[in-house]
């Protein structure tokens, strides 16, 4: 029990390859990458072959970690905490990786980014712990925005 946090990379594959239609009007324009993951989900006969997949792509874990959740939820959910996917932009990494950086460069900082409370939330102090947390979440952006992704998603449980 307790707080689990995850970002996702969301990756949308259409169904249709409309670049190779335009190439040669008379081809068949389904999309390769659509049809290859029917047949690893051993989904061809049931799934819809006229819509997209879409995609999440694991790019980031953290346990307990409540100062980031509580800036996830104040800064992009408008303070709502119902474990609901929240989008993140690329922009929003940027952020939250700089005032993490920004804070442990000034240790002193920290109440840019307190820790938050809750049922199995883990520990509210500003301890090694606390600072650990921001480094794992420097990596944690820093990997998301070498992707190609351009939509990414946390969610929360507990």
């Amino acid at each position: 029990m307790g707080l689990d946090m995850y970002l996702s990379a969301e990756m949308y594959i259409g169904s249709r390859d409309y670049n190779r239609n335009a190439i040669n009007k008379n081809a068949d324009n389904a999309n390769p990458q659509h049809k290859a993951i029917l047949k690893l989900l051993k989904a061809e006969k049931y799934a819809s072959t006229e819509e997209g997949i879409s995609v999440h792509l694991p790019i980031g874990y953290w346990r307990k970690a409540n100062a980031i959740h509580a800036w996830f939820v104040r800064e992009l959910a408008k303070g709502v905490d119902e474990c609901q996917n929240i989008n993140v932009s690329r922009d929003d990494l940027k952020s939250l990786r700089d005032l993490c950086k920004k804070i442990l460069k000034d240790k002193s900082k920290a109440s840019l980014l307190p820790p938050q409370g809750g049922f199995f939330f883990g520990s509210t102090e500003i301890d090694d712990s606390y600072f650990s947390d921001l480094t794992d979440t420097i990596a944690i952006c820093n990997r998301a925005l070498t992707s190609p992704h351009d939509c990414f998603i946390y969610r929360a449980s507990w």
